[in-house]
């Protein structure tokens, strides 16, 4: 009796189940499991923040908008007053995680002052280079409704093995702003290790003015060029942006014949106080960093920008940017043809002579 009891429990029990079922289908409202999946499936977080600008004028502060779907990313301006979207970035930004791992205050995208005289403040959004390498900052007028951007600035652009992004949006930017001066606070990778940093980068001069050697998520600037930042462990910096930096002798050992892409540089510098830290950047990338007064090291020929950042224990940075220019000497390249071309001669072209002659020589006898 107690097992058929136990049966009829079950079978009443599972046609429970299927009436809960049909009856939550009849109603619209999907199953717990098959929501989740919907959601993960098709729906990416993003974020929205206050622009802190009025582009269009009409008296409310707009709204930045990011949301994501089907792994394709969009970037909108929406009008704070009815919703409607005044501004949408151009192009699909796809495999794109911004929303990951990332501090709500660490958003792509800032607003600059008027920088092309129609009374309007700009946008700034920073995003990965072509092929995901490196880092850009993209400069618009949102008020006039460009799709171009009015100013691309190139902060990061390195070959794959030395810089290697993916992700559609780079990553955050903030507006720094004294009386005298305004920058952007671009966060990047320092180099090979992926290791964070902070660039202050002049975008009106588009040239770095400092390198903090950290990612930090808050910063809020101070008179006279002060910098409080904070980084991910809740630690507060203080920094001081000096625009005198050391005075830098660059001496290159260009060989006069030589097959290497590479260039020996050596730096040498004067340190104007003691425990002084020096960083060495390439083209707003991290290569080492030294206590003495001079390094050497070899840069691929071409143009590169060097960097030669200083930091003392009191939180002063300076920087000193030094322009290289070296070509490569095609000298060795054509002497490597003219060798190649005798050497081919030989082997293909005496067995030939030497036929030839022998035949010249078996006619006369």
């Amino acid at each position: 009796m107690l097992n058929i009891w136990a049966v009829r429990c079950k079978k009443t029990y599972f046609l429970f189940l299927v009436f809960l079922s049909f009856l939550l289908f009849a109603l619209g409202l999907p199953p717990y499991a098959n929501a989740q999946e919907q959601s993960s499936g098709f729906y990416e977080p993003g974020f929205i923040q206050p622009a802190k600008a009025d582009f269009n004028l009409n008296g409310s502060q707009d709204i930045i908008h990011f949301k994501g779907k089907n792994k394709e990313s969009q970037l909108q301006v929406i009008d704070g007053e009815d919703g409607s979207v005044l501004w949408t970035y151009q192009g699909v930004i796809r495999n794109n995680n911004l929303a990951t791992a990332r501090n709500p205050d660490q958003t792509p995208v800032c607003v600059v002052e008027d920088l092309n005289n129609d009374g309007i403040p700009e946008l700034a959004v920073s995003k990965a280079a072509e092929a995901g390498r490196g880092l850009i900052v993209e400069i618009f007028d949102i008020a006039g409704g460009w799709a171009e951007p009015y100013n691309t600035f190139s902060i990061q652009e390195l070959p794959a093995e030395e810089l290697n992004r993916n992700w559609g949006f780079g990553l955050s930017l903030q507006h720094l702003s004294w009386p005298t001066a305004s920058y952007l606070a671009v966060s990047a990778y320092g180099g090979k290790d992926e290791q964070g940093m902070l660039i202050i980068y002049d975008y009106k001069k588009g040239q770095p003015v400092a390198f903090l050697p950290q990612d930090y998520y808050q910063i809020t600037t101070l008179a006279n060029a002060d910098l409080l930042a904070a980084d991910n462990q809740g630690r507060v910096h203080s920094f001081k942006i000096i625009n005198d930096g050391p005075s830098v002798q660059v001496e290159k050992k260009e060989a006069k014949f030589s097959f290497s892409p590479y260039l020996p540089v050596k730096l040498e510098w004067e340190n104007h106080q003691a425990e002084i830290t020096t960083r060495i950047y390439i083209d707003n990338v991290f290569v080492l960093e030294t206590n003495q007064e001079s390094a050497e090291l070899k840069i691929e020929k071409g143009e590169h920008l060097i960097g030669i950042a200083q930091y003392s224990p009191h939180g002063e940075v300076t920087l000193q940017l030094v322009e290289i220019h070296s070509v490569n000497n095609k000298a060795p390249i054509f002497l490597s043809l003219i060798l190649i071309a005798i050497g081919l001669g030989g082997i293909f072209g005496l067995p030939r002579l030497i036929k030839l002659y022998l035949r010249t020589e078996g006619k006369n006898v």
